[in-house]
């Protein structure tokens, strides 16, 4: 199945389970709210969501990859009220770095799903400081790099085994073979 028809217009059962991907990343990130605070410091979470990108850069194009993640980001500020505050632009910011990065480590076969997990996380902390220090307009907030990524390596480890898992059922169910990459 192509991705994209002649017109341009990603066929109806593409858009469906692209559609279905969006809800489940936005459920897995609702989860992840309703888990009490469970780290040192602010700023570290588990990063469920990503499990969804993850799984959708094996089977799907990264354009469509990419309007998933915006659509998600997107939905989830309005859904939580804090569309267009800095916390979306933060949050923003470091899915859009993690998901160029992830989609540039998927170009290399030495990479497995969960070492593009790892480079995802430490993307999304590096993504999210960014933009911090540029709201803030120091550069200050960097220092604190070191210690998000030592957290980054536990959660991308948990996220990239998740959505090794996942991707390991699809292939056994035959439902990647309808979804051309």
């Amino acid at each position: 199945m192509p991705s994209f028809n002649d017109h341009g217009r990603i066929p109806a059962r593409k858009l469906v389970l692209l559609a279905l991907m969006v809800a489940l990343s936005m459920g897995l990130h609702a989860v992840e709210n309703m888990i009490p605070f469970l780290f040192p410091m602010p700023g570290i979470k588990l990063g469920l969501a990503n499990i969804i990108t993850v799984i959708c850069l094996y089977l799907f194009q990264r354009r469509e990859v990419l309007i998933m993640v915006v659509l998600r980001v997107i939905l989830v500020g309005l859904i939580a009220g804090n569309f267009l505050t800095p916390g979306f632009w933060i949050s923003g910011s470091g899915a859009l770095i993690s998901f160029l990065s992830m989609a540039a480590a998927c170009r290399f076969p030495k990479f497995s799903s969960v070492g593009v997990s790892l480079v995802g996380a430490a993307a999304h902390n590096i993504g999210q400081l960014m933009m911090v220090s540029l709201l803030m307009g120091s550069k200050a907030v960097f220092y604190y790099l070191p210690w998000l990524l030592a957290w980054a390596v536990p959660m991308g480890l948990l996220t990239g085994f998740s959505a090794k898992a996942a991707i390991k059922a699809l292939r056994n169910t035959g439902l990647d073979d309808t979804i051309e990459p």
